[in-house]
Formats: structure tokens, sequence, C-alpha cells
């Protein structure tokens, strides 16, 4: 089997300049791309993509390599809008999801009333997937915090 990266003993930026970056910047040249995480229950999958999700009182302020693969997209995509399209008016949508144990569950609405269950057809598309739109990076944390 052949790897691209193997990231041991990297940190959040780390993996988002090899993996996250380029696929960013193909969003800017107007294609589409999704940040997939895969893996067992406690591997990481959550860190990578979001960082420490709760910052307790008295901790370290958080630096780059602390935010995870999300944070750093939503940063690299406002950041070039700012300088390039400042007289355009651009919209930033997202959308999060899950799928567990064959459920697909939409992650900016509550699972607790069964509206986060989501039907997929086909094996590929994801019908009634809630998405928002955020221009900022605090409006990002404020929704996976």
């Amino acid at each position: 089997m052949k790897y691209s990266n193997i990231f041991d003993g990297s940190d959040n930026y780390d993996v988002y300049s090899k993996t996250g970056a380029p696929m960013v910047e193909r969003v800017l040249e107007g294609f589409n791309s999704s940040i997939v995480s895969y893996g067992g229950i406690g591997t990481g999958k959550t860190y990578t993509l979001y960082g420490p999700l709760k910052q307790e009182e008295g901790d370290e302020a958080l630096g780059k390599e602390d935010f995870g693969l999300a944070h750093h997209s939503v940063d690299h995509i406002l950041s070039y809008s700012e300088t390039n399209f400042r007289e355009v008016d651009l919209q930033l949508s997202i959308s999060f999801f899950c799928v567990k144990q064959d459920k697909v569950y939409d992650l900016l609405t509550s699972r607790k009333d069964g509206k986060g269950v989501l039907k997929l057809v086909d094996g590929q598309r994801v019908y009634g997937l809630s998405e928002t739109t955020i221009t900022s990076v605090e409006e990002f944390h404020s929704l996976i915090r």
C-alpha cells in the first residue's frame, strides 16, 4: 500500500498545509471539494477537523497549529475573498454531516428530535442537509463549539 503522506508527530497546521490547502486552492478555482475524516472511535478525527472544541479557563491561547482543518479552510477562503473580491458580495455556505452506523446525521441540527437523520440516496446524495452562511471565522467557531 502506498501513502501520500504520513503525519507522525505533525500538528494540525502541517496536516492542513499538505492536504487541505491544495483542496481549498481548487475550490477557489471553481471546483467542489470535501474534507472527509474516517477512522475508529478515539483516533483523532474530530480533533483533526476542528481542533480542541473547548478551552479551559487559564489555558494558553490557541495557536494556528492547534486549530483544525475546517478552521484553516474557512480562514483561507475568507482571507482570499477579502483580498481578491473586495467589491463583490460573496457568501460562504457550509454544511456538516456525519455517517455513523449507516445513518447520516446533519450536525447543524439537533439529533435529539430525530430531524437530524437524513436520507442517503444512491449511496451518493444526502437529501435534507442544512446549510448556513458564515462571514467570519468567529461565526464558524460558534457553530462548531
